[in-house]
């Protein structure tokens, strides 16, 4: 889950750009245009309803192997005119890190993409999106695949705190830097089994920033997205529907084997 901390999230962006030269990344434009977004559901903090959540009498999904979910990983020719893909270096996956979030119950927010507190994934990949067209405006992206079960209890977990939290305090476990975090439920993509789209409000060296997080389920595997606008940090730019779709058909057919 990113953290607050303007610094730190610049960094993460300018080697994530950085990262499009090294010999070790995918990089290139996608192909076609960007679409206007596709048709979206109202996000709830509600229970999934069943078309969003494995009947209790469906056995839950084996989990994607490493092997696999690296394979399900978005390359440049999936996506689309304006984005290049950027492996952050060891350390620096942005969605892999967490901080504490006070109330308690609502750690689950903070833990979005990193579970290190709650349902940890069995494996994760992580990429970035730059846009060659807007510099100022990058996506950060993690998928994970869980073991049986994992991320549908995840999905359930973050309900409950979106639900519970429409802010929380988060504080940074490494400098103790708090945070003050405001919970927006925006609408969620129509991808997947199960999908919810948030916005986290909060302010980096005085300046607001809003981060959109949009966290889908296939199967048993989670795919998040987070993108935020470095320039424009009072308002939270759009997940392209085009890396979203993309992403869940890729994990879907990973599935299907």
């Amino acid at each position: 889950m990113p953290r607050f901390s303007r610094p730190a999230l610049t960094g993460a962006a300018l080697l994530s750009v950085l990262a499009l030269g090294a010999a070790a990344c995918d990089s290139g434009s996608g192909k076609g245009g960007a679409d206007a977004a596709g048709a979206a559901r109202p996000a709830s903090s509600a229970p999934a309803s069943p078309s969003e959540a494995a009947s209790p009498s469906t056995p839950p999904a084996p989990a994607l192997t490493a092997a696999q979910l690296k394979r399900a990983a978005l390359t440049a020719a999936d996506l689309p005119s304006g984005y290049r893909v950027a492996r952050p270096a060891k350390g620096e996956d942005l969605l892999g890190s967490t901080a504490t979030a006070t109330p308690a119950a609502c750690q689950p927010i903070q833990d979005m993409g990193a579970g290190k507190r709650a349902v940890k994934p069995t494996a994760a990949v992580d990429q970035n999106y730059p846009r060659t067209d807007k510099p100022t405006v990058m996506t950060f992206s993690r998928i994970a695949a869980y073991a049986p079960g994992g991320a549908e209890r995840a999905m359930a977990d973050l309900r409950a705190a979106v639900k519970a939290c429409p802010s929380y305090t988060s504080k940074d476990n490494s400098d103790g830097t708090v945070t003050k975090i405001k919970v927006k439920v925006v609408q969620a993509p129509s991808q997947g089994d199960d999908a919810i789209a948030l916005d986290l409000a909060g302010s980096s060296d005085g300046s607001p920033l809003v981060i959109r997080m949009v966290q889908v389920r296939s199967g048993s595997s989670l795919a998040l997205f987070a993108a935020l606008d470095f320039m424009e940090g009072d308002r939270a730019p759009e997940v392209a529907p085009e890396l979203l779709e993309k992403q869940v058909g890729k994990l879907k057919a990973a599935a299907a084997g």
